[in-house]
């Protein structure tokens, strides 16, 4: 999720949105999901106040609209419906006459344009798509095709995407993630490397015996964890949900304690054994996105980073039977970002 602030060149306010924006071809600004409102927005480029004018079916487990991209015929946006998870993500034309959805059989994180009667998008895996459209009709008239390589999209996000499309059809787009190996550094700043492998390697963490290295690796979109083992020098996938966010070790270094998404239209805390072939456990679902999740030292408790009004919020959840989220973090309207406990459970 990113926020964006939009100032009227006329009066010098300033609006600030999130989730995508879009200008139609009838004056109007369009929004995605703001704050507490999670459907998308409007206003007229006259002035005026934000309105939503969809709502999500929160009894399918819609939980936001967001990447609204404007038609040409000026009546409506293509648009993605968030269930929480980029796997889960539907694409769907709104009416910006009377706010009417309707579904298109794509499952698409973001569009990018709509150009000569095709929707330019991107999927979950990275690929970016075309798709044949009748807009008067409302539906697709053809199988979609892929049209670019994969472009980086950040898995902990909800469809944020390394390529854009200009309203003329012009495309830029960004490179995938850096590619490295694992390598030690000590304090005189010598380096030498963990094994041979080359991947796009982050959020390196040492178990706390020492003798293994929890990582996670993409491959393109997907990100799994993968644990190095310093004995034997053998890399292995331990999770395969393809989009894991966060990772750390439990206390007693038997378990990994990870981000991703949940079993329902929701971000979920999971824990997984690394020294047995047992499935992986819930600890406790969330109703936005979670990138970022930490154990307390005690095991009784997590510190987790997520969504709450458009800010990054630090929320601790007790694992006992209630689960209760309280909020940890201090002024309200600031982003608090990966939280981390210290070792003895103090700070």
């Amino acid at each position: 999720m990113r926020a964006f602030t939009n100032f009227s060149t006329s009066t010098g306010s300033a609006v600030t949105i999130a989730n995508g924006a879009t200008w139609t071809t009838t004056g109007e600004l369009v929004t995605g999901s703001t704050g507490p409102r999670p459907g998308l927005l409007k206003v007229s480029v006259a002035g005026g106040e934000l309105a939503q004018f969809t709502h999500p079916d929160t009894a399918k487990g819609e939980l936001e609209h967001v990447w609204p991209i404007a038609l040409p015929d000026g009546h409506g946006v293509v648009f993605t419906i968030w269930s929480g998870a980029l796997v889960r993500s539907r694409l769907a034309i709104a009416s910006l006459d009377d706010g009417s959805v309707t579904l298109l059989d794509l499952k698409g994180i973001r569009p990018l344009a709509v150009l000569d009667g095709v929707i330019v998008y991107v999927q979950a895996d990275g690929a970016v798509m075309a798709a044949p459209v009748d807009l008067s009709k409302r539906k697709l008239t053809g199988k979609p095709v892929p049209v670019l390589d994969p472009v980086a999209v950040e898995s902990s996000l909800n469809g944020n995407s390394a390529v854009f499309v200009s309203p003329g059809g012009g495309l830029v787009a960004g490179l995938q993630g850096v590619r490295s190996k694992l390598t030690w550094l000590d304090r005189t700043g010598e380096s030498r490397p963990i094994g041979r492998d080359v991947r796009a390697f982050s959020t390196v963490r040492l178990s706390p015996d020492g003798r293994r290295i929890a990582v996670l690796a993409g491959d393109g979109s997907r990100q799994d964890v993968w644990i190095y083992d310093l004995e034997t020098a053998t890399l292995s996938r331990l999770t395969s949900v393809g989009n894991v966010t966060s990772l750390g070790w439990t206390r007693d270094g038997d378990r990994i304690v990870y981000s991703a998404p949940g079993i329902g239209a929701k971000d979920a805390i999971w824990a997984q054994s690394v020294g047995a072939a047992t499935a992986p456990e819930m600890l406790v679902e969330v109703p936005s996105l979670t990138p970022v999740a930490d154990m307390a030292p005690d095991g009784r408790s997590l510190l987790v980073q997520s969504i709450v009004n458009t800010f990054w919020t630090v929320q601790r959840v007790a694992l006992d039977s209630t689960r209760v989220f309280r909020p940890y973090s201090g002024a309200t309207g600031t982003n608090y970002y990966t939280p981390r406990f210290s070792p003895d459970g103090r700070w």
